[in-house]
């Protein structure tokens, strides 16, 4: 997520409440990356979320595919950066 977040950066997400917007930053419990957190791209009623990085060398939407609204952990507040 450079240059939004760093490695080692702390983030804060609600997982109780929340609704998801184009653009908004969310925690994703993929099943081939795991805990991953990524924006999001798209959304579509039927197929759910597809989700990009911010930096060049992220993993792509095309290889992370659509996810679900159930695998979506979390709507990310805000963050610290790590010194």
């Amino acid at each position: 997520m450079l240059p939004s977040l760093n490695s080692g950066d702390f983030v804060f997400a609600n997982q109780f409440y929340f609704v998801v917007r184009v653009n908004d930053v969310v925690v994703v419990n993929h099943p081939y990356y795991h805990r991953i957190i990524k924006r999001v791209a798209r959304i579509c009623q039927i197929r759910g979320f597809l989700l990009c990085g911010d930096h060049e060398d992220s993993v792509s939407s095309k290889k992370m595919g659509w996810v679900t609204q159930p695998q979506i952990e979390g709507k990310v507040m805000f963050s610290i950066r790590k010194r």
